[in-house]
């Protein structure tokens, strides 16, 4: 969870390549490794939040929207969280 809550803060120091080849498929295999709990899913979700600006309109619909359809929703605090607060 930490390499995940870290990523904002050193996210300008990645170009979009490295931010679209490494860091959101790793981000994908955290949430898919723990996807069920609770905190896990936030910082995922705050993570991909935070790299959208260094994607392009196809990492985005290719990568970002099949994660977000596969969090799930049940949780109040997952569900302020995709829903922008």
């Amino acid at each position: 969870m930490a390499a995940i809550s870290i990523v904002p803060i050193i996210l300008d120091y990645f170009g979009d390549d490295i931010v679209r080849r490494e860091i959101l498929p790793k981000t994908r295999h955290v949430y898919e490794e723990s996807g069920g709990d609770v905190k896990m899913v936030l910082a995922v979700l705050a993570c991909v939040s935070k790299i959208l600006d260094k994607l392009d309109r196809s990492a985005i619909i290719d990568e970002v929207l099949p994660l977000l359809l596969e969090v799930k929703l049940q949780d109040v605090n997952v569900l302020v969280r995709v829903l922008g607060k």
